[in-house]
Formats: structure tokens, sequence, C-alpha cells
């Protein structure tokens, strides 16, 4: 959990600068993001106990938030 913070951090920052920057890149970057953590999420949930359930609940928060970041970073270039 004490590295999934900085990492996602780093994936809001990265992606809301290429939304600014590269509004096109920033959607692609923001799909492989979204897909690795849904497909990440998926493992967690089969299996058992209260660890991985809040572990895929992180993931999910974290996708939520680079999405809502990219999505920041293109409307604020007016490309959304």
């Amino acid at each position: 959990m004490k590295v999934l913070l900085p990492i996602v951090v780093l994936l809001c920052v990265l992606v809301f600068v290429l939304g600014l920057t590269w509004p096109r890149k920033s959607r692609s970057v923001q799909f492989r993001v979204a897909k690795k953590s849904r497909k990440l999420e998926r493992k967690l949930r089969r299996k058992d106990g209260k660890l991985p359930d809040w572990s895929a609940k992180s993931l999910e928060m974290a996708r939520e938030a680079t999405n809502k970041s990219a999505r920041a970073g293109r409307k604020l270039r007016g490309e959304e």
C-alpha cells in the first residue's frame, strides 16, 4: 500500500500533463492504465479475505483518479 500511493500520484501527474500537451496521447495512456488496473482488480477479487478486497478497491480508486486527472488536463486545454 505504501508503494501504491506514490505510483498513483506520479501517474495522475503524468496523465494530467499529457492531457495538457498531447490530448490524444493522454487517451491512449489513460486506456492502458485502466486496462492494466482492471486486470489486476479482477485477479485480486478472486482471492479470499479482506486484504485482496481492500487492494482491489484501492486500485479502483487509483484508476478513477487517473481518469479524472486526464479528463481535467484535456478540459483545461479545451479538447473535451
